[in-house]
């Protein structure tokens, strides 16, 4: 059974989330520094935005790496089964190692709780980078959490975007970009890009039809399912 102060630390975290309206997610990742919001394809405030530190990536839970972000001790929760995590810091929500699920899928699990029109963007940091299974779980996990959203925002870093359905509009500048849908979906896009899609079309999963286009400035995106949009600076 859940300890009563953990369900507390989780229902006020779920609160200061829908009052950002975002979230950043970090796992195991080489860097928490080498992140520029500056950069980012969303933008995220600074300033007391709520963490998950999924497991590995409690490594970066540090007052030394937090402190420019002006987050608060409500503002951080962690999750994890210690596979990862080699540090002294307490996990809140510790996970038995033998499971049938990731520690990512938890984290979304928390997210669940959210009101459907108050979460609107969640930056991962990490994820990507390490074994190439974990990696198509994770976009696997977060295709599903979208799924149950919609005029979502998911961003992996500065490499990938996963969308709800929903319309979007980003600028994004000079990048070769790829739209990928784990399954069938109707979408259109349009904006400062190669090529576009001016009606609604049916797309099937994983195919090429959306792959490498270009944009500098402006992408504008409508879809009925999630989709992913792979970025590539040029």
């Amino acid at each position: 059974m859940r300890d009563v102060n953990i369900n507390t630390k989780i229902n006020s975290f779920i609160q200061l989330i829908e009052k950002q309206k975002s979230v950043i997610i970090v796992g195991p990742t080489k860097s928490f520094h080498n992140f520029n919001f500056n950069k980012n394809y969303i933008t995220i405030p600074p300033n007391d935005i709520p963490h998950i530190f999924v497991d590995g990536g409690m490594h970066f839970n540090k007052p030394q790496l937090l402190k420019p972000f002006n987050i608060s001790a409500n503002a951080i929760i962690s999750v994890g089964d210690n596979d990862s995590y080699k540090g002294n810091k307490k996990i809140d929500i510790p996970l038995n190692p033998i499971k049938d699920f990731s520690d990512l899928s938890m984290a979304f699990k928390i997210l669940k709780q959210t009101n459907n029109n108050k979460l609107k963007k969640i930056l991962l940091r990490g994820f990507l980078g390490n074994r190439k299974d974990h990696e198509i779980i994770n976009l696997g996990e977060t295709h599903h959490f979208l799924k149950s959203k919609s005029n979502l925002q998911v961003q992996f870093d500065s490499e990938i975007l996963g969308v709800a359905e929903g319309k979007y509009n980003f600028k994004i500048s000079k990048s070769i970009f790829s739209i990928i849908a784990f399954e069938k979906t109707e979408l259109k896009f349009s904006g400062d890009i190669l090529y576009k899609i001016e009606r609604l079309k049916k797309i099937k999963p994983l195919s090429s039809y959306t792959l490498s286009n270009k944009v500098n400035g402006t992408l504008k995106i409508m879809c009925s399912k999630p989709v992913f949009i792979f970025l590539n600076s040029i």
